[in-house]
């Protein structure tokens, strides 16, 4: 998360989360900007605009932390939703609740590594709700979405809906989706 609170505070100062040094790499050996040594954020815009807020409001490390707890209810709550539907009834939702939130890994990447990648995570379980309700368009504004906090794992996802869901309609979401690379693109394009 460390990098994370760098690059919403280079947004905050008007510089290039990208170019800037924001996360060295000790194991490669020049210091260039751009790709000859890439200084700069490795993920996409969403994610420090989302965790930004929350960094300002409350520090480096409780704003982690509330934004990851928001994003860990959100996520169960999807999932309970999900499992729901697909079992037919709320005697579902508990188990996969608790499945979820219960595991020492949940806790230990959230509250002690403050990793940020439940963001991409919940928007692609978001992304899978809607798609299990027949919204085309609003899968693929998650997906996008998601790809927007980072490539991966949404890049994996991203093909398997088109199955699922009306291809044409999760493709204009997608596009949708993935709005928030273009103030970046037009900046430094």
């Amino acid at each position: 998360g460390w990098t994370t609170q760098r690059a919403a505070g280079a947004v905050a100062k008007g510089e290039s989360r990208y170019s800037t040094h924001i996360d060295p790499q000790r194991d490669l050996p020049r210091g260039e900007p751009g790709f000859g040594y890439f200084f700069g954020y490795k993920y996409g815009p969403s994610t420090p605009r989302y965790y930004r807020p929350f960094l300002e409001r409350f520090g480096p490390a409780r704003g982690l932390y509330l934004a990851n707890a928001v994003l860990l209810a959100a996520t169960a709550l999807f999932l309970a939703l999900i499992a729901r539907s697909l079992c037919g009834g709320w005697h579902a939702a508990g188990p996969a609740v608790f499945a979820f939130l219960f595991p020492a890994f949940t806790y230990f990447e959230l509250y002690h590594q403050g990793v940020i990648d439940l963001l991409p995570a919940a928007a692609i379980v978001a992304a899978i709700f809607a798609a299990s309700r027949g919204q085309a368009i609003a899968a693929g504004i998650a997906i996008g979405l998601s790809l927007s906090c980072k490539p991966l794992p949404a890049g994996l996802f991203l093909f398997l809906f088109p199955g699922t869901v009306r291809a044409r309609p999760f493709a204009a979401g997608v596009a949708l989706g993935l709005l928030p690379y273009l103030p970046d693109l037009w900046a430094t394009p």
